[in-house]
């Protein structure tokens, strides 16, 4: 679907897109005011910068897994989109989600109770984070220790767990390695993960 394909029509409701598309290209649906919902077919890839801008009617997106370009404010001003659920393998760009332009102050501003489903380590997670949003995984709980996120407590947390508390520049699962639960993660953590390691109680 090419570049502002469908740009400004104001009483499209609905689109079924043929699994014969491959992308969606810059501001393919940019401002359709009255489209509500749409499902992406398994075959896009890639959707384009801005395509389904300030689309305040849309509700509800369908992102395949196969997926893995979403461009920048590719849903920019969607205020009705209050949940979006982000493939593994997608790149996000800067205010794809979650954002609308602020008319009082001209600055961008994020949607208020905007949420991201995904997967742990990920874009979605990522994406989640920097911009404030709260991130539903996917994947399940992560069990206590699992520092480093792979669905299993081992001694590799711990490696990890030392090198975190150490001052090296890593990444850990912070809720997973808070093992007393008291909001911080700290050498207290890292002496209940070595109990738990060796069987102690």
């Amino acid at each position: 679907i090419g570049g502002i394909a469908f740009y400004g029509c104001s009483s499209l409701t609905s689109i079924t897109i043929p699994d014969s598309v491959t992308s969606i290209g810059e501001w393919a649906f940019a401002l359709c005011n009255s489209l509500s919902s749409i499902t992406i077919p398994d075959n896009v890839t890639s959707i384009g910068d801005s395509a389904f801008w300030n689309c305040e009617s849309l509700t509800t997106v369908t992102i395949p897994d196969s997926v893995t370009s979403i461009g920048e404010q590719a849903f920019y001003a969607c205020k009705s989109l209050t949940n979006v659920t982000i493939p593994k393998r997608a790149e996000i760009g800067d205010r794809s989600f979650g954002y609308y332009l602020d008319e009082k102050t001209e600055d961008d501003a994020p949607l208020e109770g905007f949420t991201i489903s995904g997967y742990r380590k990920t874009a979605a997670e990522k994406y989640a984070n920097d911009n404030g949003f709260e991130f539903i995984p996917l994947d399940g709980e992560v069990p206590a220790g699992d520092c480093n996120g792979d669905g299993k407590v081992t001694m590799k947390d711990y490696s990890e767990l030392q090198k975190y508390l150490s001052g090296w520049d890593v990444e850990i699962d912070l809720e997973a390695a808070d093992l007393n639960g008291d909001g911080k993660v700290t050498m207290k953590d890292y002496a209940a993960l070595q109990r738990k390691l060796n069987g102690w109680s």
